[in-house]
């Protein structure tokens, strides 16, 4: 088996979902007593968070790059960025890299194409959704157009991923704003509603059992697990 590298963190409690879920996929895949090998950066997420804040991207690269280089060093032979919206900076950090960097838009986009999903409604961060780097990935690589949900709801679901699903607390108004961003996706013609932010998962159960809907973070872990499982080169 192949060593998986995170650098996760943003937020621990995506990342300790990273940790459970290539953990829990290995035993199933293997049996026994089997688990992944995984090497781990964690950042300190209010020190990073302010550092990305500044928007001095390549400050944000060369760290990035610099703790990915570590983990090589450490006996990965991939890299995860274990959060979505660090894939702003995947093409810069790949670039620098011998090793692959397994993008989680691509874990998406193959699942998505699996199921004939050709309009998916993205959730996240409000970097996530309305930037263009996730958008031209699905779109350039896996034909779809993704849409986002109007700028107002979406700006409030990106404050409570922040301020509230960082720390691990689901209220009310993250539950209602979620809930906005969700009919507002479904209005627009959404055909599937995609977790794009891997905090995104405590929120799932406002969504109907009626919707398709695809976790990202999820997706990710999987993805990671058959390429260490799977890759002979």
């Amino acid at each position: 088996m192949k060593t998986i590298g995170l650098i996760g963190g943003t937020t621990w409690h995506s990342t300790l979902n990273y940790y459970r879920l290539l953990n829990e996929g290995a035993n199933e895949r293997l049996g026994g007593t089997h688990s992944a090998r995984i090497v781990l950066y964690s950042v300190e997420f209010n020190e990073f968070k302010q550092f990305q804040d500044r928007a001095i991207y390549n400050e944000v690269v060369g760290f990035l790059i610099d703790r990915a280089q570590n983990l090589k060093a450490s006996g990965a032979d991939c890299i995860l960025l274990c959060a979505n919206t660090l894939h702003m900076y995947y093409d810069a950090v790949q670039k620098e890299l011998d090793i692959p960097v397994l993008h989680i838009a691509d874990a998406l986009g193959e699942e998505l194409t699996r199921f004939h999903v050709k309009r998916p409604g993205l959730l996240g961060t409000a970097i996530t959704m309305y930037e263009p780097f996730y958008h031209d990935r699905l779109s350039q690589r896996y034909n779809m157009e993704s849409i986002t949900p109007d700028r107002k709801h979406g700006d409030s679901l990106s404050r409570a991923i922040y301020t509230e699903l960082a720390r691990g607390e689901v209220t009310a108004e993250a539950q209602s704003n979620f809930f906005n961003c969700v009919n507002d996706l479904l209005e627009k013609g959404a055909d599937a509603i995609v977790l794009g932010c891997t905090e995104l998962y405590m929120l799932r159960d406002v969504i109907p059992d009626r919707i398709k809907v695809f976790d990202t973070l999820d997706l990710h872990a999987r993805a990671a697990l058959n390429w260490a499982i799977e890759n002979k080169g």
